[in-house]
């Protein structure tokens, strides 16, 4: 396992696989219709069922570690020991953890990139005595026009044949094409789900009034006038009837 993966995550494993020899006891096992479910109690005191299927050799545990970190748990690892298996099962070996997935060489052609693992040289090989014949190519054409420009036409009749090929146009990967792929979904045509409406929440927060209410607040109040001795908005100084007068 240690040419495998890195060593932070050789180590946990390695913790996991210990607590598992000597913290992780089981309380019960249950077989029915090829299904064997496992009732284990960890160091900690809680209690996991771990289920495996001897028809389709799959295991999954209720802590749902390997459903969220992609790391083999120590219940796991107990069933494991109890069906006698000397390597983890190819299955529960996550590529994010391995050392391959990390290093990953990009060799790029033109517009086209080749990502890899650095086990797999074939590629690269391939690759490298491809340059090889182009640079000298060029380099025996270079002084003599006639041959460098039909290499040149060669090569772009050959560029032409592949792309129409690969139909290149239809692969031209946009911005929104490279979203949903990465997404694994695709934009609805109509969309429902819109943001919600700006909330109000500046000021001291006390209740909107409304145009009515505001209006008949911002009403001035009316008074007695001594002179007309009506309720109005004029006093006795400001009445109409001593303009009159």
């Amino acid at each position: 396992m240690h040419h495998l993966c890195t060593l932070s995550i050789f180590y946990e494993i390695q913790k996991e696989i210990c607590v598992a020899c000597f913290s992780c006891p089981v309380l019960s096992v249950q077989e029915v219709n090829g299904v064997r479910e496992y009732v284990i109690n960890d160091e900690r005191g809680m209690i996991f069922n771990v289920v495996h299927s001897l028809i389709a050799s799959t295991t999954t545990c209720s802590c749902k570690d390997f459903d969220r970190v992609g790391l083999v748990c120590r219940h796991m690892f107990v069933v494991f020991k109890d069906l006698k298996l000397h390597n983890i099962p190819a299955d529960f070996v996550l590529s994010r953890w391995c050392k391959n997935s990390i290093i990953k060489p990009m060799y790029d052609i033109g517009d086209t990139v080749f990502g890899q693992c650095v086990t797999n040289e074939e590629r690269k090989l391939h690759v490298n005595r491809l340059w090889s014949d182009i640079h000298c190519c060029v380099a025996i054409i270079e002084d003599k026009p006639n041959l460098f420009v039909q290499f040149a036409q060669l090569i772009k009749e050959q560029k032409t044949i592949l792309l129409s090929s690969q139909h290149h146009s239809a692969h031209v990967t946009s911005k929104n094409s490279t979203i949903q792929q990465f997404c694994g979904a695709t934009a609805p045509s109509e969309v429902n789900v819109l943001p919600p409406q700006q909330a109000r929440n500046k000021g001291c927060g006390k209740r909107l009034k409304g145009g009515k209410e505001v209006a008949i607040q911002s009403k001035k109040k009316l008074r007695l006038c001594r002179t007309c001795n009506e309720m109005c908005h004029h006093d006795r100084c400001n009445c109409p009837m001593n303009k009159s007068a």
